[in-house]
C-alpha cells in the first residue's frame, strides 16, 4: 500500500515539473517573440498582448496531439481559473491602480461611473434579453436548447462588461490621449464590480425577471461597491499608519515590496471571501499605497519597488493571455455539438449593439456637463471600438459549465483581442486621436502632483469641496499616513490663500524643512573637494 502511495506521490510530483518547464519554456520564447516583433519594422501591429495570445494558440495545437499527465494539466481550464483568480489577476489590478495617474481618472469620475455602471448594466440586458429571444429559434444546427432566461442574462452580464487586462495591456502600450485612457481604464475596472454582482445576482433559477429582482440587484451593487472600498481603504490605511511610524528604521526595499503586496493581497483574498468584488478592494488599495506609502519609503528605494511591482504585472498579463490561448484547445470543448455556426456571430453583433446604445447617449448626456471636458466623436467611437473583453469573461463561463457558453466566450475574446486589438492603432491614426503625446507614468515622475485629487477648476460648492479635501489631506492623512506634502503651485491653484499664508506648515514640519536644507547645504560643502580636484580654482596661467 505504502508502495502505491509513493509511485502516486512520485507521478503527482513528475507531472507538476513537466507543466512548470513547459511554462518556463513557453514563457521565455514569448519573451524571445517579443524582441523580435520590435526589431521588425512590419511586425509592429502586433501588441505584447497579440503575442501573447498567439503562442498560446500555438502551444495549444501542439499540445493537443500529445496524452503526457502535464499537458492535461496544462489544458486544464479549471487549473487556469484557480491560477488567474488567485495570482495574475490581483498582480495586474494592483499595478494599475498603484501607477495611475489619478488627477485624470478623478477629473473624469462622473463620466466614468456612468459608463461603468449604466452602461454596463444597459449592455448586460441588451446582450442577455437579445441570447434569450435566440432560443426560440427552432432549426436543425443553429438552436440553442439547454439555456433559460436566467442563464441567458447571466452570459449577458460576463460578455457586458469591458475586460480591465485586455484594455491596460493594449493602451499602456498605445500610451493613447489621456482624456480616452482615463475613460477607457476607469470603465474596464469599475464595470467588474457591476458584472461579477449582476451575474451572481443571477445565479439561481430565473423565470422572469421582475421589479423585485432590479431592486435586489441595485441593492447588492451598492453593498458589493461599499463593502470594497470599505476594505481597500482600512487595509490600506491601517497598513500606511504602520508604513509612517517605522520610515526612520530604514527598512530594506524588499521587507517593504512584500509588506505592501501581502497587504494588498489580504484585501483582496478578504473581499472575495466576503463576497464583494476584490478587484475594486486591491484597486482602490494600489491607488492609496502609491499617495501614502509611496513616500514613506526611503528615495532609494522607490525605482526597485517600482520596477518589482510592474515586473510582477508583466510576468501576469503575459501568463493570462498566454492561458488563455491555450485552454482554448480543452479537450472537452472541442466536441462538434458545442459549435453553433450562427449563434457565434450573432453573440458578437449583440455586444458590438448593445455597446453602441450605452457609449452613445451617454456620452451626449455626459457633454451637457458645464466646465467638463467634451467627450468628442472621435473619442466616442474609439469608446464603442474598444469594447474588449478578455480573461474574465472567461473565468465567469468556466463557472457556468456549459461548454456551448465557453466556447463562445473564447471566440468573442479572440475576436475583439486579435482583430481589434490590431486595428486600433490604424483607427487612433485616422481618427488623428494623439497617441504616444504624454509622458508615460514611471518611477521619475510620480509626484504630489499625482495625488488623490479632483478637478482643478471647479464652481461653487465643487470648488470649496476640493478645498476642505486637500485641507485634510494635508493636516490629518499625510500627517498620520504619510506623503509628499503639495508644493505652493499646486496650492495656488487651489485657493490662492493657500500659497500666500504658511497655514498648511506645522511647526514639526518647518523643522524638518529646515533640517533637510541643512543636510543639502553639509552634503554641498562635502563635494567642494571633488569639484575642486576636477576644476581647479587658480588656472595655470595665473600661478605662472
Amino acid at each position: 500500500m505504502s508502495t502505491i502511495s509513493s509511485v502516486s506521490e512520485e507521478t503527482d510530483t513528475e507531472t507538476f515539473e513537466v507543466a512548470a518547464l513547459l511554462v518556463c519554456s513557453i514563457f521565455l520564447f514569448t519573451l524571445l517573440t517579443m524582441i523580435f516583433v520590435r526589431i521588425v519594422p512590419f511586425l509592429h501591429i502586433f501588441s505584447e498582448s497579440i503575442v501573447s495570445l498567439f503562442i498560446g494558440i500555438l502551444v495549444g495545437l501542439v499540445l493537443l496531439g500529445l496524452h503526457y499527465g502535464g499537458v492535461e494539466y496544462i489544458l486544464d481550464s479549471d487549473n487556469f481559473a484557480s491560477i488567474f483568480q488567485t495570482l495574475l489577476l490581483p498582480l495586474i489590478i494592483f499595478n494599475a491602480g498603484f501607477t495611475m495617474k489619478k488627477r485624470n481618472f478623478f477629473k473624469n469620475i462622473v463620466p466614468i461611473l456612468s459608463f461603468a455602471v449604466g452602461g454596463c448594466v444597459l449592455s448586460s440586458l441588451l446582450i442577455g434579453f437579445g441570447i434569450y429571444a435566440y432560443t426560440f429559434i427552432d432549426v436543425d444546427y443553429i438552436r440553442v436548447t439547454n439555456m433559460n432566461m436566467s442563464q441567458s442574462l447571466q452570459f449577458g452580464t460576463l460578455l457586458g462588461a469591458t475586460d480591465p487586462v485586455a484594455t491596460l495591456a493594449l493602451f499602456l502600450e498605445l500610451n493613447v490621449d489621456p482624456l480616452l485612457y482615463s475613460l477607457v481604464f476607469g470603465e474596464s475596472v469599475l464595470n467588474d464590480a457591476v458584472s461579477i454582482v449582476l451575474f451572481h445576482t443571477l445565479d439561481s433559477s430565473l423565470d422572469q425577471f421582475t421589479f423585485v429582482d432590479f431592486l435586489i440587484i441595485i441593492g447588492e451593487f451598492l453593498l458589493n461597491v461599499v463593502g470594497s472600498l470599505a476594505i481597500g481603504l482600512f487595509v490600506s490605511y491601517f497598513s500606511a499608519f504602520i508604513f509612517n511610524k517605522v520610515k526612520s528604521m530604514h527598512i530594506s526595499g524588499t521587507f517593504n515590496l512584500l509588506m505592501i503586496l501581502c497587504v494588498a493581497f489580504i484585501g483582496y483574498f478578504v473581499s472575495n471571501l466576503l463576497g464583494v468584488s476584490g478587484i475594486l478592494t486591491i484597486f482602490v488599495s494600489g491607488a492609496i499605497m502609491s499617495h501614502h506609502h509611496w513616500y514613506s519609503i526611503p528615495e532609494d528605494q522607490r525605482p526597485v519597488l517600482y520596477t518589482s511591482v510592474g515586473t510582477l504585472a508583466f510576468v501576469s498579463d503575459t501568463l493570462t493571455f498566454i492561458s488563455v490561448g491555450v485552454t482554448l484547445f480543452n479537450p472537452h470543448n472541442l466536441k462538434g455539438e458545442y459549435w453553433n455556426p450562427l449563434f457565434m456571430p450573432y453573440v458578437l453583433f449583440l455586444c458590438f449593439f448593445s455597446r453602441a446604445l450605452n457609449v452613445f447617449p451617454i456620452s451626449f448626456l455626459m457633454n451637457f456637463r458645464k466646465k467638463a471636458a467634451k467627450i468628442t466623436w472621435r473619442h466616442q467611437l474609439m469608446l464603442w471600438y474598444a469594447g474588449l473583453r478578455g480573461a474574465i469573461a472567461i473565468i465567469l463561463a468556466l463557472q457556468m459549465g456549459n461548454p456551448l457558453i465557453v466556447n463562445t466566450t473564447y471566440m468573442i475574446v479572440l475576436f475583439t483581442n486579435v482583430v481589434i486589438g490590431m486595428t486600433t492603432p490604424f483607427l487612433l491614426k485616422l481618427m488623428k486621436i494623439k497617441m504616444g503625446g504624454a509622458e508615460p507614468l514611471n518611477v521619475r515622475n510620480i509626484t504630489a502632483t499625482e495625488s488623490l485629487e479632483l478637478e482643478e477648476s471647479a464652481p461653487g460648492k465643487k470648488k470649496a469641496f476640493r478645498k476642505m479635501f486637500v485641507m485634510f489631506d494635508e493636516l490629518v492623512l499625510k500627517k498620520y499616513f504619510g506623503g509628499q506634502p503639495r508644493n505652493e503651485k499646486d496650492l495656488v491653484k487651489i485657493d490662492p490663500a493657500l500659497g500666500s499664508s504658511n497655514e498648511l506648515e506645522t511647526d514639526r514640519e518647518k523643522v524638518d524643512r529646515k533640517f533637510r536644507e541643512n543636510q543639502n547645504v553639509k552634503e554641498t560643502v562635502d563635494n567642494i573637494p571633488e569639484i575642486r580636484e576636477t576644476v581647479p580654482l587658480i588656472p595655470e596661467e595665473e600661478k605662472k
